[in-house]
């Protein structure tokens, strides 16, 4: 137990304190993600009954459960009814700094390895703290606060097992004597971090929500983002529009990975749009998934290989593709993930294997939006031909015919569409230079009308407009 004197002279004291323990614990996590791993634990309950007890609609296996957040100023609370902490685990792991055993929940879709996430959540914002439990099995309440942190090495807590608890059989945490810089986030006109938390959570719990969960912040029901993507409404011919499919299984981990168009091409003002800021590429490049929680999200850098091995670096003009790459396991420790569970944990040789997939994925439609630039149109009738489908449902959507067995590396099976090359001769060139914009103003003050402020390459298609009409007459 950490504290204990030595007994004997040859012994040496290497027993952590508290405080330090403490400070150390929250440096490398941020805000947002502190309250996702509280949210994570939220999931992990109702996995954990759901095995207990299988959901009716497998296709919905978090419908039901719920959690809520509520947060201002003065105090942060996060409840659901997802089941409540087992009086056994909550003496021998809930409270733990760190998991003794690393075979609990090995058999669930867990996300959880270290057993640091609530502990870390709970010092990250505060150094008063409530976790009450309501469990089939028993109820309790834990106490935290300043007295524990500044007091002896002592680390046990006390469980009080006649607090008050929720009504429903869930877990509640709640905190006050949140730190200074907290509270300056948490007030509704100062930080406005409500809302950084609902956009994280639409995002990160997507997949989640979609499955039945429900999450609300401050009394406001938060809802998904979507994951689509464009498919030929007619598979069966030579060629279609139609995303990249892999799959396979591997060392105890399903992999599923598809990438495709997620909208139409941007017509060029769009894109300038997209050059200038003016426009997000939100739902653009790679996100990652472990056992439905979403740890990468919309990634179009290195970590996602664009940019090596012979993928081009990111730009506007592949604003359209998006794609996820989905791991699932019952073992946690197998997933990719790094211990803040936001992130990508590029040692992976698993993660490796499947980067080179998606590398390959992007090569091919790099190459297929190239060939379509420009806007013609062909291009405007390949895409009425197309529908939006949310991208799980693009694996089924695949005729059994088209599926190739892979071979080599992690093996499986992968549907690599033959997309649409452009038929029609090119009669038109794509012109394209920057000037400054004191001079592109002054050619729109000459050319366009009054008021309408149009974009640089509105100007430019005006002024190759007029140029055209006196070189023709």
């Amino acid at each position: 137990m950490a504290g204990k004197k030595s007994n004997s002279q040859n012994q040496v004291d290497a027993s952590p304190t508290k405080r330090f323990f403490v400070e150390m614990l929250t440096r490398d996590i941020e805000l947002d993600d502190a309250i996702l791993d509280l949210l994570d634990n939220c999931l992990d309950g109702a996995v954990r009954t759901n095995e207990n007890k299988p959901p009716r609609n497998p296709a919905k296996p978090y419908a039901g459960y719920w959690a809520e957040i509520t947060l201002d100023a003065e105090h942060f609370c996060i409840k659901d009814n997802c089941g409540g902490i087992p009086l056994d685990i909550a003496k021998e792991y809930a409270f733990r700094f760190g998991r003794k055993d690393n075979k609990r929940d090995k058999d669930l879709h867990t996300v959880g390895v270290y057993g640091i996430g609530m502990k870390r959540a709970i010092f990250k914002m505060g150094a008063d703290c409530w976790v009450r439990s309501h469990h089939a099995d028993g109820s309790f309440g834990v106490h935290i606060d300043q007295n524990w942190i500044s007091g002896d090495d002592k680390w046990e807590l006390e469980m009080d097992r006649n607090a008050s608890v929720p009504s429903s059989q869930g877990v509640s945490v709640e905190i006050t004597d949140l730190l200074p810089n907290i509270q300056t986030q948490f007030h509704p006109n100062k930080g406005g971090f409500a809302e950084v938390i609902k956009k994280k959570i639409r995002l990160h719990y997507a997949y989640i929500i979609k499955k039945g969960f429900t999450v609300k912040v401050n009394g406001t029901k938060v809802e998904p983002n979507d994951f689509q993507t464009l498919i030929a409404n007619d598979l069966t011919q030579e060629s279609a529009i139609a995303p990249y499919v892999y799959e396979t299984e591997a060392d105890g981990v399903k992999v599923q990975l598809i990438l495709g168009m997620y909208e139409r091409f941007p017509s060029q003002g769009e894109l300038d749009d997209y050059e200038e800021g003016k426009r997000a590429k939100d739902t653009a490049g790679w996100t990652v998934i472990c056992n439905d929680r979403v740890v990468v999200a919309n990634d179009t850098s290195h970590l996602t290989g664009w940019g090596e091995s012979g993928v081009p670096s990111y730009h506007s003009q592949y604003v359209m593709l998006s794609g996820i790459v989905e791991f699932i396991s019952k073992d946690a420790s197998l997933l990719p993930v790094t211990t803040t569970k936001r992130g990508v944990d590029l040692n992976s040789a698993l993660y490796a294997d499947v980067k080179n997939i998606m590398r390959d994925a992007l090569k091919h439609f790099t190459s297929f939006t190239n060939n379509w630039k420009t806007q013609t149109d062909e291009r405007a009738s390949m895409q009425t031909q197309t529908r939006a489908i949310d991208i799980r449902d693009a694996v089924r959507s695949v005729p059994a015919a088209k599926w190739q067995d892979v071979r080599k590396g992690m093996k499986g099976k992968r549907f690599i569409p033959e997309l649409p090359r452009p038929i029609e001769e090119k009669t038109h060139a794509r012109i394209s230079f920057s000037r400054h914009k004191d001079e592109v103003q002054l050619v729109a003050n000459l050319l366009c009308d009054p008021g309408t402020n149009p974009k640089p390459s509105e100007v430019g298609e005006t002024a190759f407009e007029w140029a055209l009409k006196e070189a023709k007459e």
